[in-house]
């Protein structure tokens, strides 16, 4: 889930400076709530979690119809 831009001069687990923009990713949540700062930085670079993360298809669960005017099954 898409949440507000933040950065950190320190890096939690990832190997370089980038900027994260998703929930569920891990290198983002292993910086601590504190140490994030709001923005890209000076980086201007996204993390690859999250694009992949943003990237991945969305699975309706099962009963769900992905069209609003067509009936459930």
């Amino acid at each position: 889930m898409r949440i507000r831009t933040f950065y950190s001069p320190l890096r939690g687990i990832g190997q370089e400076d980038v900027w994260h923009d998703n929930s569920e990713c891990p290198i983002g949540n292993s910086i601590a709530l504190t140490d994030r700062w709001s923005g890209k930085g000076s980086t201007g670079k996204r993390c690859q979690y999250c694009l992949l993360l943003d990237s991945r298809p969305v699975v309706a669960p099962l009963g769900c119809s992905p069209d609003p005017h067509r009936p459930r099954a």
